[in-house]
C-alpha cells in the first residue's frame, strides 16, 4: 500500500502477511512514516479449517477459547511437548474473536509476535524452530496448510483488515 505523508512523499506501509524470515519491526514502532501494526508468527486459518483439524468426527462450532484448552493444549501434552520442551512453553496461542459469527471467520494461531524486542529474539532462537513444529504438530496442519506460516496481522472481519490499515495509516502519518 502507498501513501503520501505530511510532506507529500510517498511511502509504502507493511503487508498484512510477512514471510516467516522477513522479520517484522517491532509493534508500534515507527516504520516509513507509519506505527508497525501487531504481527502474529503462526497461521491463519479459518473457523471451519481449525475445527475440522482439531475435531474431525464433529460438526460443531468451537469456540476461540476452548480451541487451545479442550483441544491443542491435551494434544501438546499427549505427544509430550511439555517435557521436550519444558513446562514454560506453551504451543502458541489464538488469536480470534470469542465467538463464530458469519462475519467474523478467522483465527490467527501463533506461536511469536512482534510485541517487543525479546519477542522477536525469542522467534529467531534456535529453539523456535522445535516450539513451531511442536505447535503444527499439536495443530494436526496437513503440508498444504502448513506452507501458510508467517508473520500475519490481524483484523477479525474479511475486508476490514484493508479499512482498518487504510485508516490506521491516516492516523499514524507523522506520529
Amino acid at each position: 500500500m502507498t501513501n503520501h505523508d505530511k510532506q507529500g512523499s510517498v511511502t509504502k506501509s507493511l503487508p498484512a502477511t510477512l514471510a516467516p524470515g522477513d522479520i517484522p519491526p517491532v509493534w508500534h514502532s515507527s516504520h516509513g512514516g507509519y506505527r508497525t501494526p501487531p504481527y502474529y508468527l503462526g497461521w491463519r486459518l479459518t473457523y471451519d479449517q481449525l475445527s475440522r483439524l482439531l475435531d474431525p468426527e464433529n460438526d460443531v462450532r468451537i469456540e476461540v477459547i476452548d480451541f487451545l484448552r479442550k483441544y491443542i493444549l491435551p494434544r501438546w501434552e499427549r505427544l509430550g511437548y511439555d517435557q521436550k520442551l519444558s513446562p514454560d512453553v506453551e504451543p502458541g496461542m489464538i488469536l480470534g474473536p470469542m465467538t463464530y459469527s458469519r462475519r467474523d471467520r478467522e483465527v490467527i494461531v501463533f506461536a511469536f509476535s512482534n510485541m517487543s524486542k525479546a519477542t522477536i529474539a525469542a522467534s529467531q532462537d534456535p529453539k523456535a524452530k522445535l516450539i513451531i513444529e511442536a505447535t503444527r504438530d499439536s495443530l494436526n496442519l496437513p503440508d498444504e496448510l502448513a506452507g501458510g506460516l508467517g508473520w500475519h496481522t490481524y483484523f477479525p472481519r474479511p475486508g476490514l483488515d484493508r479499512a482498518m490499515n487504510d485508516l490506521g495509516q491516516k492516523e499514524w502519518v507523522g506520529q
